[in-house]
């Protein structure tokens, strides 16, 4: 079983109802993942966001986010959140951010936020 299996194999576990069946599925599920051999490099924005969720559902909702003070909102794709991210990735680089690199965000929750912490795990940083 590979990691994006994995992912897949959680993502169905979640959406059961509760009941036997579910119980029974998670308790399998978590005897192979104690079990499988894990890939020596695994980069979870990568290898999960970008190659599961963006390819399989590129145009569904990814996001969404309310200021509750004003009531705005905002919506992004699984799509537009990857390219929102790729930017501010990329912005990083410039910047002269490399890979192991500590990047520590002073932001409030906006999804400029998410997209840095998408971005920091993309580029194999340390983020706080």
């Amino acid at each position: 079983m590979g990691i994006r299996d994995l992912y897949k194999d959680i993502m169905a576990l979640n959406m059961m109802d509760d009941n036997d069946e579910k119980e029974s599925t998670a308790r399998a599920f978590f005897q192979n993942l104690n079990t499988m051999q894990l890939p020596e490099y695994f980069n979870w924005a990568g290898d999960i966001f970008d190659d599961l969720h963006v390819r399989e559902r590129g145009d569904k909702k990814a996001l969404l986010w309310m200021d509750i003070a004003t009531q705005r909102q905002k919506s992004y794709t699984y799509a537009e959140f990857a390219a929102n991210g790729n930017k501010c990735l990329n912005k990083l680089r410039k910047a002269g951010v490399n890979k192991g690199d500590s990047v520590y965000m002073m932001v409030p929750l906006v999804p400029e936020t998410w997209f840095g912490a998408y971005a920091c795990i993309k580029g194999g940083w340390r983020w706080s």
